[in-house]
Formats: C-alpha cells, structure tokens, sequence
C-alpha cells in the first residue's frame, strides 16, 4: 500500500457524514441551457466565446442535464446549479467526490486519481472537465477507494 492510498483511507474513516443514498426512482431534470455535441456558449460579457459539453450527471436518484463550459469542472457548474454533490478539497485529493464515466470522456487535470483508475471510467468531480458530451454517476466514496487501494 502506497503512501497516497494510505492518506486516503484515512481521511476516508474520518469523514463518515459525506455517504449518500440512492434513490429509488429516478427523474430527469434539466439545468442551464443544453447543447449537442460540443456546443458553443457566449459569456456574460458576449465578448468571449467558449465551447461547452452537455453532461448527464445521475445523482441520489435524480438525473440531471448540465452545460459545462470547457473551462469549467464538472463540480464547479453543479454548485453554481445548486446540486449537492459530495465534496471536500477540490483539488483531487480527498476522493470525496467520485463518480463512473458511462459514456464521454473527461480530462481528470491534476488530480491524484491513478491513470490505470481512470481508464476503468472512474473520475473525480471536482476536477473533471468534459472533452466531449459525456454522462456521468455519482458513486461511494468506497467503490473508487477499493480501485485505488488495489494499486
């Protein structure tokens, strides 16, 4: 067990108030404005232009359809919308806020999450931007853990 996994299943016995359940029945709820494949948005200031990707993101039994700017992370735009997602530092550490690809890709950036566990699809919110139109679920915290503590 390395030093990083060791930190994580630390933190992860201390923060025990962050699980979720899911729900039931699930139901789809549409978010911000929702573009096809690799859509284009202007900025408040409609001087800058910015491609943005449609997200379907599942969470606690609700599915949700997000405009995530190519510059922005998928955490980010769910906290602007209000969705109460999981998280804690924001930077890809902590593990707090993981989720499975179904379908897309992301750019998981500079988190600690190990490549050979983000090609089995696993990703964190916090620092996933989208590449392309994508659909996400959120997962337990103790799925992506049992990935990474298998290295």
């Amino acid at each position: 067990v390395n030093m990083a996994a060791a930190s994580i299943a630390s933190r992860h016995m201390l923060n025990t108030n962050t699980r979720h359940h899911h729900h039931r029945f699930a139901r789809t709820i549409r978010l911000g404005k929702t573009t096809s494949k690799g859509g284009i948005r202007r900025t408040s200031n409609d001087k800058h232009i910015c491609h943005s990707f449609s997200v379907k993101l599942t969470h606690d039994g609700q599915t949700y359809e997000l405009d995530v700017p190519e510059d922005s992370t998928i955490l980010e735009v769910c906290n602007e919308q209000g969705i109460q997602v999981p998280h804690d530092c924001t930077m890809g550490v902590c593990m707090v806020c993981p989720a499975k690809l179904i379908a897309g890709n992301v750019d998981q950036g500079a988190g600690m999450l190990p490549d050979d566990v983000a090609e089995k699809g696993f990703t964190l919110l916090c620092t996933a931007t989208p590449t392309e139109d994508c659909e996400i679920e959120t997962i337990p915290e103790d799925e992506i853990l049992e990935e990474v503590m298998q290295q």
